[in-house]
Order: structure tokens, then C-alpha cells, then sequence
């Protein structure tokens, strides 16, 4: 079993890719939502597993589980609890690679392995900020995320 986990405030390409690539791999994929305590957010983690779900669109249904960390419980904690092998992270670039070094380390020591998945090139400069900027200055962006959601992540965040 892995997890990845993140905000996906929204999800894009990138993150759909690596959702993909992770399930061919392993027998149970759980995508955790996340929110971190440093950001806000003004769309509920009920809407981002929604459109996460819309995302994939039924793809390997059978081994991908969407699931919101619950309240007052850590992605550690969620991976401890629920007996997770393996936590997968995405990394862009190496910016990304050093953040997520440290994270790997402390997850090590409480018995938990950290898989990172390069990001294909093509993604590898997508962020969900960046998408949010984009919507902000009427800048289009079909080329990065999923297009069967494009109308949602407009209605949800053209307002940010």
C-alpha cells in the first residue's frame, strides 16, 4: 500500500500524472488531501477530493482511494495509523528534492519509506499556485490541468 499525499489546491497535471504512474505500481494507491497548516484555502477538501476523483474519471478505480487526513492527525500519523508502506512524493525539481530529503528522513524513522517520482518534463514546471495565478490574470489553463475539470477549477478558484 503507498499514499500520496498533498493539498492538489487544485490538482493538475502533475499530480495526475504521478497518481497514475503510482497505481501501476503498486496494489493500493490512497491519495491523501492534505491541508497544510501554513496555507489557506478557500476551497473545503471535500471539493478537492471531488474534482480529484473527476480527475481520474474512473481510472483503476479498483486500487485508488481518495481519502481527506482527518483533523488533528499528521500524514505520519494517517500512514502509521493505517499501516501505509510506502509514502510517494513528486519532485520537480531540486528545490523540491531538498524539502522532501528532510521529510523522508523523519518518515524513516518512524518506519515509513518515501518513493520519489521525478516529474515528467513536461509537468515539471506545473504548481497549483501557478494555476491560481494563472486564473487570477485570465491566463488559460487547459495545457495543465485535466480538461474534464477545467469548467470546475474555474467556478471554485476564478474568484481567488
Amino acid at each position: 500500500v503507498a499514499m500520496y499525499s498533498g493539498s492538489f489546491n487544485p490538482i493538475h497535471n502533475g499530480h495526475l500524472d504521478i497518481i497514475k504512474r503510482a497505481s501501476e505500481i503498486f496494489d493500493t494507491l490512497i491519495v491523501l488531501i492534505a491541508d497544510n497548516p501554513n496555507k489557506e484555502y478557500n476551497v473545503s477538501a471535500e471539493i478537492r477530493a471531488e474534482l480529484i476523483l473527476k480527475a481520474l474519471d474512473g481510472y483503476n478505480a479498483e486500487k485508488i482511494e481518495v481519502v481527506i487526513l482527518p483533523k488533528e492527525c499528521t500524514v505520519a500519523e494517517f500512514a502509521l495509523n493505517e499501516e501505509i508502506d510506502v509514502i510517494i512524493r513528486g519532485v520537480r525539481d531540486s528545490k523540491d528534492l531538498g524539502f522532501e530529503n528532510v521529510m523522508s528522513y523523519v518518515n524513516r524513522n518512524n518506519g515509513i519509506e518515501t518513493l520519489y517520482m521525478p516529474s515528467n518534463p513536461e509537468y515539471s514546471m506545473i504548481s497549483s499556485t501557478m494555476i491560481k495565478d494563472c486564473l487570477r490574470y485570465g491566463i488559460l489553463i487547459t495545457k495543465y490541468v485535466p480538461l474534464n475539470i477545467y469548467p470546475y477549477i474555474k467556478k471554485y478558484y476564478v474568484l481567488l
